[in-house]
């Protein structure tokens, strides 16, 4: 059967990248639901003893906070405003939906009723946000009024994920796309898929666990209308952002070699990243923007943990020493603009390509000569872009790229 039948051929052990490093994070759990590390505060959901609870790291800390049904399990989280966090919560009850949780006095208030949510998310290139569960997918502008997108069907959603403004989703078997940051989707001829990431460059990637002969790693060089087998394998959990070329992906079951973890680089072969803390199956990952070098982190069931120094992958805050040029951000954090200035000797780019720790360009800015610019914090489609650490990447000829980075604060 094609599950079982790897190709080796693109497949290699890469013994250079045994010096990755893996690190804890987080509080003590007897199981983990999610992560959210992209917005600020950090929020995780995970079960201690008989209890879910809502964990959010304030000054450094680790403080537990207890949902009013504390039977519901924490599926996902995101910010609705500064002072509001949008958490789903769910396991088949009448209770099952979105909360709000009030990041200043702790009290929570239910948002709207959903059965058996998947994730809530917001999406900066429209501005909307999004809720997947039992019965379709949901939009609202507001994270208050919500509707489900009739055209997609009434199946479950496990799955959403954008690109300027391309977006791409599963609703039961069927994956649906949309060019235009999600006013018309249409169906596509591909199904089985989930799990979607897209890179920085757009490439598209799904994975397929179905128990079928096609269970494996698919990308898409077209937004998803079209699709080609990567490797096939089973038990593929998730697919991470991107990193000068190398992609995370994490299995829930062993793989070659009993690894959980490799890196996928443009080659499409793997490079299994093997560690003691990382021996039983990993269930989601993603970038992890709370140090200073290029990290993500991974969920196994009950711990997470953080990876960092892998591969050639270079540090964000480090300036290459043949580069004589050198990035200033002012203020750093922002929250309204900020002014960009390049000091050096170097020729001045065309133009910074700002992007989001899920390696999504948000912004294009142009230079046009000037080694001293400004920027508005907005998307290149004019929304406001949410709260978090964002990447400004300039190329410089044939020497190393220029990047810097932003904390944008609400």
């Amino acid at each position: 059967m094609k599950k079982l039948i790897l190709f080796f051929a693109l497949i290699t052990l890469c013994a250079g990248l045994m010096g990755f490093e893996c690190n804890p994070f987080g509080p003590e759990a007897d199981h983990i639901y999610f992560a959210n590390f992209q917005d600020s505060p950090v929020s995780m959901g995970v079960r201690i003893g008989d209890s879910n609870k809502l964990v959010i790291q304030e000054n450094g800390y680790f403080v537990e906070y207890v949902p009013p049904m504390i039977n519901l399990d924490l599926v996902g989280s995101c910010l609705l405003n500064e002072s509001s966090l949008l958490v789903a919560m769910g396991c088949g009850s009448y209770s099952d939906g979105v909360y709000n949780f009030d990041l200043n006095t702790h009290q929570w208030e239910l948002n709207e009723w959903f059965i058996w949510p998947n994730f809530v998310k917001h999406c900066p290139e429209n501005g909307k946000y999004y809720v997947g569960e039992r019965d379709g997918l949901f939009e609202s502008t507001d994270g208050t009024t919500w509707s489900r997108i009739t055209a997609l069907g009434s199946d479950a959603c496990t799955s959403l994920a954008w690109h300027d403004q391309h977006m791409i989703c599963n609703i039961g078997n069927n994956v649906f796309i949309s060019d235009n940051a999600g006013q018309t989707w249409q169906e596509t001829g591909m199904g089985l898929l989930e799990k979607f990431r897209f890179t920085s460059m757009g490439v598209l990637y799904g994975i397929m666990d179905d128990l079928s002969d096609s269970d494996g790693l698919w990308c898409s060089y077209d937004y998803g209308a079209n699709w080609e087998v990567v490797f096939y394998c089973s038990c593929l959990s998730a697919v991470g952002p991107d990193y000068d070329g190398l992609i995370p992906i994490a299995w829930y079951q062993p793989f070659s070699r009993e690894s959980y973890l490799a890196l996928l680089n443009s080659s499409h072969e793997l490079n299994f990243l093997n560690h003691i803390n990382l021996d039983s199956g990993i269930y989601n990952l993603d970038g992890f923007p709370l140090v200073n070098t290029s990290s993500f982190y991974v969920l196994l069931d009950s711990e997470c943990y953080y990876i960092t120094n892998f591969g050639p992958v270079s540090n964000e805050n480090q300036l290459s020493p043949d580069l004589q040029m050198h990035m200033e951000i002012f203020p750093n954090p922002a929250r309204t603009d900020c002014s960009i200035k390049l000091k050096g000797e170097a020729e001045i780019p065309e133009l910074i390509n700002v992007y989001n720790l899920k390696g999504q360009l948000v912004r294009r800015i142009p230079l046009n000569g000037k080694s001293e610019t400004q920027w508005n914090l907005l998307s290149d489609n004019g929304h406001r872009l949410p709260a978090g650490i964002y990447i400004m990447h300039m190329k410089m000829g044939s020497t190393k790229p220029l990047t810097g980075k932003l904390i944008l604060l609400n």
